[in-house]
């Protein structure tokens, strides 16, 4: 079995005629739809990798920062002493390696995703924002910091991201188990057509494959013989899913524009492909040629079987 899914890479094999020609009643019309069943295949372990890889990338990213607000007096901006207060609270506290208040252009251009470049004036105060680089998360009781700093700096909030990551982790999990429901159903409705097809070079060559087993041939010889036709078949198929769903990506790629304005900013991950990922759709045709080998082989011997 693993010398016939080898084969369309190592070459050789009988060097008779085969009991199945390359071009038949399961050719071309069986290479389109296992080509399609490759396709959806690659798009589903591209989704489900880039999906777990952008989530860890987000989470990864705020796992050890908190954000404080400070919100500005009706009609007026935010005093020094209030950010001054925050501060000092902030750096008091165990396990936070850091704190800094974001001068007015960037929290302006934490905005800019939302209002563009629309210049804000001071007659609209901007709240406060205090980035908190945290030693280890552990250590920090956010419920007593809360109590603190709206004792020094009232209206002052903490956000720990919490509630936020928990949501984005959620979704990723649901996302993700979505893509391997999907490259489940792939694979089972590409087995359920292999042994279809299989059954199908079986009854167009009956005749042959009567002719060999009543002459002693044993099942492990035709089985072969189905596993090297379908092999090829299913490599092919599988490299053919594999280039559509490239150029697929690749196009995605370009239309969504580098996930980013002219300034870098993007309110979600660039989608794009990674070693991981390119890994993991080079493994689709692969699979393809053992899911028709392995498939081919069980359906010939379990008919070969039930022959007198």
């Amino acid at each position: 079995m693993w010398r016939a899914i080898l084969m369309p890479f190592l070459g050789g094999g009988n060097p008779g005629a085969p009991v199945l020609p390359r071009r038949g009643t399961t050719g071309t019309a069986l290479v389109i739809v296992m080509t399609i069943m490759s396709y959806l295949a690659c798009l589903a372990v591209w989704a489900g990798i880039s999906i777990t890889t952008a989530t860890q990338a987000w989470t990864s990213g705020i796992s050890n920062t908190v954000t404080v607000q400070i919100k500005p007096p009706e009609d007026e901006p935010v005093p020094q002493s209030a950010i001054d207060s925050a501060l000092s609270v902030l750096r008091k506290t165990p396990g936070i390696a850091s704190a800094n208040a974001l001068q007015a252009k960037d929290t302006s251009k934490l905005l800019q995703p939302w209002l563009g470049n629309l210049v804000l004036g001071p007659e609209l105060p901007l709240p406060v924002l205090i980035d908190v680089k945290l030693t280890e998360r552990s250590q920090v009781d956010f419920d007593k910091l809360q109590r603190e700093l709206e004792k020094a700096v009232p209206g002052a909030t903490v956000d720990d991201h919490t509630r936020w990551t928990a949501r984005l982790i959620a979704v990723s999990r649901s996302l993700t188990a979505i893509s391997l429901t999907v490259l489940a159903l792939v694979l089972t409705a590409a087995m359920a057509i292999m042994v279809f097809a299989t059954r199908a070079g079986l009854m167009t060559h009956a005749g042959i494959v009567e002719i060999l087993h009543f002459s002693g041939a044993q099942g492990e010889f035709i089985a072969a013989e189905f596993e090297r036709h379908f092999s090829r078949l299913g490599l092919r198929a599988g490299i053919m899913g594999l280039l559509l769903a490239l150029v697929t990506l690749l196009i995605v790629h370009f239309m969504t524009g580098a996930g980013g304005d002219a300034q870098g900013f993007s309110l979600v991950p660039r989608l794009s492909l990674s070693p991981v990922t390119f890994f993991g759709l080079l493994l689709v045709p692969i699979a393809a040629a053992i899911v028709a080998t392995i498939t081919a082989r069980l359906t010939v011997l379990r008919a070969l079987e039930t022959m007198p």
